[in-house]
């Protein structure tokens, strides 16, 4: 994320997408900052990552540096594909509550 995004992430957004994730520890406390500088509440935006893989790792990486949402990847493919990493995910998701 370069200084443009973040300008334009505080002036006109209500959260922020990132693709894949990658950086967001050191990227959302910056977000944050800005968003305070601005005179706005952190706590008002969500950063929702899209399209990351799914790991219990990555998944409580993401819960504890404030990220409260994700869209993870699925495969292109056939049906049986598409549903079989679906049903993993909810696996996942299931294992972690």
């Amino acid at each position: 994320m370069g200084p443009k995004l973040m300008e334009h992430l505080v002036e006109y957004a209500d959260g922020w997408i990132p693709i894949g994730g990658s950086g967001l520890a050191e990227a959302i406390p910056s977000y944050h900052a800005a968003l305070r500088t601005a005179g706005r509440d952190p706590d008002a935006v969500r950063v929702i990552p899209f399209g990351s893989h799914p790991t219990p790792e990555k998944i409580e990486h993401f819960a504890s540096i404030g990220v409260h949402e994700c869209v993870f990847r699925l495969p292109a493919g056939p049906a049986n594909e598409v549903l079989a990493a679906l049903e993993q995910q909810a696996d996942l998701l299931a294992a972690l509550r």
